[in-house]
């Protein structure tokens, strides 16, 4: 018998706002290996990473690489872009997993997003 399918969204903190930085061998950092998953990367707009440093950027193909799905929600960036990306996000899955420290911002606008669309939500806080 096979499980049922779940769809889930991942939100969360820039590495800046991390205790760990961008150190995913740190042993707070939520990275895992899941096996038997579709991943669905939902990128906010086509220069998304155009500001960032080379080693982001790189890191971030690598990301991108890995994803069975690439979806693009506008060509152009515009200021309400990233949060166009997080509605879709939410609005595509049945849970969204968010990695939060209490504060304002991007995360938080998710969160309520999700509340308010009757989205099941697991907030992890954020590790010191």
């Amino acid at each position: 018998m096979r499980a049922p399918q779940i769809s889930c969204s991942f939100s969360g903190h820039r590495p800046e706002k991390l205790p760990w930085g961008d150190n995913e061998r740190d042993e707070r950092c939520l990275s895992r290996r899941v096996q038997d998953i579709t991943l669905e990367a939902a990128i906010p707009c086509l220069s998304q990473s155009d500001g960032w440093t080379a080693a982001q950027q790189e890191r971030y193909r690598d990301l991108l690489a890995l994803c069975n799905y690439r979806t693009v929600v506008q060509e152009k960036y515009d200021p309400g872009c990233m949060h166009r990306r997080n509605r879709y996000m939410v609005d595509h899955s049945s849970l969204l997993l968010a990695v939060h420290d209490g504060s304002t911002g991007g995360t938080r606008y998710t969160i309520e997003y999700a509340l308010r669309r009757r989205k099941d939500v697991l907030i992890l806080p954020v590790p010191r």
